[in-house]
C-alpha cells in the first residue's frame, strides 16, 4: 500500500514541477480559461440558467403534482376507510336487527306450539272426561241390566215382601252410594 502513496506523491510533484518549468504555456492556459469563462458568460450563461430554471420548475411542478395525487390519494383511502367503517356499522345493525327478528321469531314459533301442545292437552283431557262419562254410563247402563235381572229373579222366586223391598233398598242405596262418590 506505500507503493501506491509513494508513486501518486511522485506523480503529483512531477506535475507540479511540469507547471512551473514552462510558465509562458501555463499563463497561455490561465489566460484561455478566462476567454473561455467570458465567452460562456456572456453568449451562454442566460441559456443555460433558463435551462436550468425551467428544468427545475419542470421539477417542481412534478414534485407538486405528485404532491397533490398523494393527497387525493390520502383522501380517497381516508373516504373508503370512513365508508367502510359506515358499512361495518351499517352490517352490524343489520345483524343484530336479524338476530333480533329471528329470536322474535323463535319465540312466536314456541309460543305457537305452547298454544297447540295445550289446546291439544285440552283437547285430550276433553276425550278423556268424554271417555269416562261414556264409560260411567255404560257401567250405569250394566248395573241397570243386573238391577232388572236382579229383579226378574227376585220375581221369578216367590219371596214375601219384606225380602223383596229389602233386596231393592239395599240395590238402590248400594246404586245411588257409588254414584254419589
Amino acid at each position: 500500500m506505500n507503493e501506491v502513496f509513494e508513486r501518486l506523491a511522485r506523480s503529483i510533484s512531477e506535475g507540479l514541477e511540469s507547471v512551473f518549468v514552462d510558465w509562458q504555456a501555463t499563463l497561455l492556459q490561465f489566460i484561455s480559461t478566462i476567454i473561455l469563462f467570458l465567452v460562456i458568460r456572456r453568449f451562454f450563461w442566460k441559456p443555460i440558467t433558463e435551462f436550468l430554471e425551467n428544468k427545475q420548475k419542470a421539477v417542481n411542478e412534478s414534485l407538486e403534482h405528485a404532491k397533490e395525487m398523494a393527497r387525493e390519494a390520502d383522501e380517497v383511502k381516508k373516504k373508503a376507510e370512513l365508508d367502510y367503517q359506515v358499512l361495518k356499522k351499517e352490517t352490524d345493525e343489520l345483524k343484530e336487527r336479524l338476530v333480533l327478528e329471528a329470536n322474535k321469531q323463535k319465540e312466536l314459533i314456541i309460543n305457537e306450539a305452547k298454544s297447540e301442545a295445550k289446546i291439544r292437552l285440552e283437547k285430550v283431557e276433553k276425550d278423556i272426561e268424554f271417555e269416562i262419562e261414556e264409560a260411567n254410563l255404560e257401567i250405569k247402563n250394566t248395573i241397570k241390566e243386573v238391577a232388572f235381572a236382579a229383579a226378574e229373579k227376585i220375581v221369578r222366586r216367590e219371596i214375601d215382601k219384606s225380602v223383596h223391598d229389602d233386596l231393592l233398598n239395599g240395590i238402590i242405596e248400594e246404586k245411588l252410594g257409588n254414584e254419589t262418590r
